[in-house]
């Protein structure tokens, strides 16, 4: 999740600098937006694990009663 939020604030700041190194920044944001992509795929299936194996013991528990 850090890198997710580096490499926002990352992207941030070189389209605000894009006004200055037009091409080079448009050429350094398309070569971040994977990684953004990536990292955020990699939380929503870490979350999603940790949620479903939750419910799985929460079920398991009410099943045991």
């Amino acid at each position: 999740m850090g890198m997710f939020i580096f490499l926002y604030i990352f992207t941030v700041r070189s389209a605000t600098k894009g006004m200055l190194f037009g091409i080079f920044d448009k050429f350094s944001f398309f070569l971040s937006v994977p990684f953004i992509f990536q990292s955020f795929k990699t939380f929503i299936i870490s979350n999603y694990t940790l949620w479903s194996s939750l419910w799985r013991a929460k079920i398991g528990y009410i099943l045991r009663i």
